[in-house]
């Protein structure tokens, strides 16, 4: 089991507003598709900007800098990478064609856990 406790990072949470209602209303393979296509914009993003992603979850997107590599000024780079995902609104509206979504974001500053959890499936998890 490997673990460790990080004193001072940021955390950064999205989901997109309006998204379960708009993937009622389309195919399957346009939900993977058009998530897989906004998600790899994060992803380009999230490694310009030096920012972990951890995992999504459904429509759901996380981040964090500070862990697994050390980040002193971790908040403002966290607050320069939202600010760079808030700008790819009009891409995410264009990509899933609904100008009717929109993101909500959060992030939370201050000490977390980290770990590989499940021996199966081994996957880098925070706390």
């Amino acid at each position: 089991e490997i673990s460790q406790s990080h004193p001072s990072v940021s955390v950064f949470f999205s989901d997109i507003v309006g998204f379960t209602e708009w993937a009622s209303s389309v195919s399957s393979s346009t939900v993977i598709g058009c998530l897989s296509a906004y998600f790899q914009i994060l992803d380009d993003l999230a490694e310009r900007c030096n920012v972990y992603k951890v995992e999504t979850i459904g429509d759901a997107w996380m981040a964090v800098c500070g862990a697994p590599k050390e980040e002193p000024e971790h908040a403002t780079v966290m607050a320069r990478f939202a600010l760079e995902i808030v700008s790819t609104l009009d891409d995410m509206r264009e990509i899933f064609s609904a100008n009717s979504i929109s993101l909500r974001i959060g992030i939370h500053c201050g000490p977390v856990v980290s770990g590989i959890v499940r021996a199966d499936r081994p996957r880098w998890q925070l706390f």
